[in-house]
C-alpha cells in the first residue's frame, strides 16, 4: 500500500504492519505486547506469531480524512465505532485563524 500525503491507514489487531519509507504516525493501544515478525535485529517470537495474526486478505482501508472546521481541521477514524480511542485530528493553521476542538477519548498532541 502506498499512501498519499494526508491519507492514514487503519489496521486492526493482530495485523502485521510495517512501513519502509516517509515519515509515520503510528496510534496504539498502551501495551507491551509488541510481536515482531522481520526487519529488525531485536527478538523475533515465530511461534507467537504465527499463533495470534489474523490471515484474511483484502483493500486496504486508508482514510482520506473528513473536513471540520472549514477544511482547518481534518478528522481520521477507524470505520468501525470499536475503536473510538484510535481517531486523530490534523489540525493547520495560519497566523490569524484558531479552532476550538471539543471533548474527545483519544489522546491530545499539540
Amino acid at each position: 500500500v502506498t499512501l498519499q500525503p494526508g491519507q492514514a491507514l487503519f489496521l486492526g489487531p493482530n495485523l502485521p504492519h510495517a512501513y519502509l519509507l516517509g515519515d509515520c504516525m503510528e496510534i496504539m493501544a498502551t501495551s507491551d505486547n509488541v510481536v515482531r515478525a522481520g526487519f529488525t535485529p531485536k527478538f523475533k517470537d515465530v511461534s507467537t506469531l504465527t499463533g495470534m495474526l489474523t490471515y484474511e486478505c483484502g483493500p486496504a482501508d486508508v482514510l482520506d480524512g473528513v473536513e471540520e472546521h472549514g477544511g482547518a481541521v481534518r478528522l481520521y477514524a477507524p470505520r468501525s465505532s470499536d475503536f473510538p480511542e484510535f481517531s486523530l485530528r490534523r489540525v493547520t493553521l495560519s497566523p490569524s485563524l484558531s479552532v476550538t476542538l471539543g471533548s474527545s477519548v483519544s489522546p491530545r498532541v499539540v
